[in-house]
């Protein structure tokens, strides 16, 4: 088995800019054309990634939203040690709900389960979210990069059963989290429903750079708008919260149980503002102009005092509590169970199955930044996998061969995924393309077969003979030596792009165990072609931190790299962003298939 360390090719991307030539269609080390991606319509993608975003641009609308709320007494010192400074809990309780969401726009239907602390800031109310779990990808995307919500992927599910309204939360397939309540039991006022769920909420947002340091750690604040409350009512209630490392909403154990809502409304979710910035340790003063003009503040001066009679805060500890300097180690989000390490990730027993083909360059320069330039190469693969801090997960990406500062590279267009933190971890990180869905790898007597699924619709499948010709391990080492470029789009919490980067990486320290070449096809619905694959098994690898090679978020005249125009007919053809499927009626999963085969019905060219 042959090692090899690709730490000094990592620097293949770092030297002088590429130079437009006058027309802007092409680089003078190459004639290869430009990609069609401008600059402004970077800026103005509501999201990751460019062919088919996660989600839409806000605000978003719910309808028929319900609310299960358990509200619970625990320990003060085991309660001070997950809200960040400078939040000062109110007294020893807790929020913690079941939402269902059947009709929610850009989203879809989806239900979720977390934890709310009742907090102070600046001696105004707040309510502070410390963990939340879901069953939908595209809000957990959205809920973490623009607001920094806590979310991560379990199966949380709110339901009636005869007379008693059940929520229970279930990580990994082990049950996490139950509760019950009395059905319909007392009328709750709508004025007081409406009240409490008009609060000010806020959440933590930590998301790393490509070198896994922090480059946003903010407190984020948000109020509810446009809230209809359909019928609310409260309850005796009862919780039970089993103990779970991914899942730690025991770490807030229940001592005494106050009661029970249950809420049912309509409402808006709008952008928000920052509320405290741990980086640069200024208050924003939009925030201070809300927060002194806040319409509630009366209101919230008389909450104080009550919530206070209810409960004896106890002082405050600073060893236990989440300081600054504890927030600014925080490798991901939520701070009481991070959703992935701040380290490299050693991958080991990764399998490849790769099916490159050739396709008209025209059909994807659209997808990809001016800056690359693509050719008429594309590479699908499917990947099976042990990676630290991830666990075992498949991914099935799509990416196009380019070239930047004359030296070859790959773009991925989009990656399907069935592990969520290794989506947030490759989103948030190397801004990777990724979303969930099901792709697999697998054996199958003499044939291997690749195949992937976004819900229940089959979106490529892919096939080999298994193991037909050796293929040397020098050509297999080749595919590891160019780097992945990748289009990072983070927006912030007002809704304009804050992270705009091109990102690239490059595997370190990989040992191929084995490689084959060998006659394959390829399924993109609706189209088959002929190809070539490979397949090869990587034993041991690093995936390390990514290079900054561009940023977008640079103000025009102070960027590294000059750009110029493309020409008229260029721009006319490249995909207006915000445009084209907003007024489609069809699902999600349709909708994205539907993308997936307007991206990839290419003629297949033989190889």
């Amino acid at each position: 088995m042959l090692r090899r360390s690709h730490s000094a090719a990592r620097s293949v991307l770092s030297g002088a800019p590429c130079v437009l030539a006058t027309s802007g269609t092409r680089c003078l080390a190459s004639s290869t054309l430009n990609g069609g991606l401008t600059r402004e319509q970077i800026l103005a993608l509501p999201s990751m990634p460019a062919i088919s975003p996660s989600y839409p641009m806000g605000p978003y609308r719910f309808v028929n939203r319900e609310y299960f709320i358990v509200t619970y007494e625990t320990d003060m010192d085991s309660l001070r040690r997950v809200i960040p400074e400078p939040l000062e809990p109110i007294s020893n309780q807790v929020l913690y709900e079941w939402i269902a969401m059947p009709d929610s726009s850009g989203f879809g239907s989806y239900q979720e389960s977390g934890t709310v602390v009742p907090c102070l800031y600046e001696g105004k109310p707040v309510n502070y979210t410390v963990q939340m779990f879901l069953n939908d990808e595209p809000p957990i995307a959205c809920g973490r990069e623009i607001w920094g919500f806590p979310k991560k992927y379990a199966e949380a599910e709110l339901r009636v059963e005869k007379d008693t309204l059940t929520g229970i939360l279930t990580y990994g397939g082990r049950r996490a989290a139950m509760g019950t309540m009395a059905y319909k039991y007392n009328r709750l006022d709508k004025t007081t429903a409406t009240n409490s769920l008009s609060k000010l909420n806020c959440n933590l947002k930590i998301i790393p750079g490509y070198d896994f340091k922090p480059q946003i750690a903010q407190l984020v604040a948000y109020n509810l708008q446009d809230i209809e409350v359909m019928e609310a009512w409260e309850g005796p209630a009862r919780l039970h919260l089993i103990p779970h490392v991914n899942a730690p909403a025991a770490d807030l154990p229940v001592r005494k149980i106050v009661g029970g809502k249950h809420i049912r409304a309509n409402l808006t979710l709008p952008h928000g503002f920052v509320l405290h910035d741990y980086i640069s340790e200024r208050k924003k003063s939009e925030a201070n102009f809300y927060m002194n003009g806040n319409p509630l503040a009366a209101a919230a001066e008389k909450a104080k005092a009550t919530e206070k009679e209810k409960a004896k805060v106890a002082p405050q500890d600073d060893k236990a509590g989440l300081t600054r300097e504890k927030v600014l180690n925080l490798p991901s989000m939520p701070a009481i169970c991070p959703s992935y390490p701040a380290a490299p990730s050693q991958m080991s027993n990764r399998e490849y199955m790769i099916i490159s083909y050739k396709t008209d360059p025209e059909a994807v320069r659209r997808w990809v930044p001016e800056l690359l330039q693509p050719d008429d190469n594309v590479h699908l693969s499917w990947v099976k996998t042990e990676s630290s801090g991830y666990g075992v997960y498949q991914k099935m990406t799509a990416s196009v061969g380019c070239k930047y500062n004359g030296e070859d590279c790959t773009f991925p267009l989009m990656a399907i995924v069935n592990c969520s933190s290794a989506i947030t971890a490759g989103r948030e990180v190397h801004g990777q393309p990724q979303k969930f869905g099901f792709p697999s790898l697998t054996v199958d007597k003499d044939t291997l077969y690749g195949e992937t699924k976004y819900g229940q619709q089959e979106v490529a499948t892919g096939s080999m003979v298994y193991k037909h010709h050796r293929l040397d391990l020098s050509q297999a080492y080749k595919f590891f030596e160019k780097p992945e470029i990748n289009l990072k789009v983070i927006p912030s919490v007002t809704g304009e792009a804050e992270i705009a980067q091109l990102i690239s990486l490059l595997p370190k320290d990989v040992k191929i165990k084995d490689a084959w070449r060998g006659p394959a096809r390829l399924n993109i619905i609706p189209h088959v072609g002929t190809c070539e694959g490979h397949y090869i098994v990587v034993e041991d690898m690093v995936l390390p931190e990514g290079t900054l090679i561009h940023d977008y978020t640079l103000d025009a005249g102070k960027e590294d790299h000059q750009q110029q125009s493309e020409p008229a007919e260029a721009s006319a053809a490249a995909p207006q962003p915000g445009t084209g499927d907003a007024s489609d009626s069809a699902s999600q999963e349709e909708r994205f298939r539907r993308r997936m085969e307007r991206f990839l019905q290419m003629p297949t060219i033989v190889q």
